[in-house]
């Protein structure tokens, strides 16, 4: 995780590896430190841009989680956390929104509605519905998410800017007369610099 950090992936992702490979020897497959190891690696190769790879390691670590724990699980809805970003990524924004919504449902059953993860849930269906063509639906994510990380954090904090930045957004595109969904679609999937979307560490 250090590595990952400082922005290290390439080292951060042979520990991961040989993490894998020393939990499987010690405890098989379905363990949670499988799941741990495969999920850090869903994320080192997020980071590497190889998103294909990164939702493999990250559905693997779902399926042995949910025979693991019951389904209104934290490490469960970390996982449809980051397969949301990674089909958001591969530009499968129903896919995206599907995953991100079953992560919002179990966080909001165990941390309620005032937490970080909720708020990274709403920032990111915020962005969900943008690249879907769903304004109005994408705004009142984005003001949700919003109030919670200023309520959590203050004004001066970079999450908060980031809702701040995802609303401007938002609003510019409300008041657009270009309002065609297509034209959305390609600012998400080839502008990133128009989005920002959380992955939780």
């Amino acid at each position: 995780e250090v590595y990952c950090t400082i922005g290290n992936y390439n080292q951060a992702k042979e520990y991961h590896e040989k993490a894998l490979i020393v939990s499987k020897k010690i405890y098989g497959e379905e363990h949670a430190d499988v799941a741990r190891s495969y999920n850090h690696l869903g994320k080192v190769y997020w980071k590497l841009q190889q998103n294909s790879q990164a939702k493999e390691y990250n559905e693997k670590a779902l399926i042995i989680l949910k025979n693991i724990y019951d389904e209104e699980h934290a490490h469960i809805a970390r996982s449809y956390h980051y397969l949301g970003c990674h089909y958001f990524s591969l530009g499968q924004y129903d896919q995206a929104q599907e995953y991100t919504e079953k992560a919002l449902y179990i966080q909001k059953k165990i941390y309620g509605e005032e937490h970080a993860d909720v708020a990274a849930s709403y920032n990111n269906l915020g962005v969900d519905h943008r690249c879907l063509g769903q304004y109005d639906q994408a705004k009142e994510y984005d003001e949700k998410a919003l109030y919670i990380r200023k309520k959590i954090n203050g004004e001066e904090h970079a999450d908060v800017a980031a809702s701040y930045n995802n609303l401007g957004v938002i609003i510019v595109t409300l008041d657009s007369t270009i309002k065609q969904k297509n034209t959305t679609r390609r600012h998400c999937s080839s502008g990133k610099r128009f989005t920002v979307r959380n992955m939780l560490m």
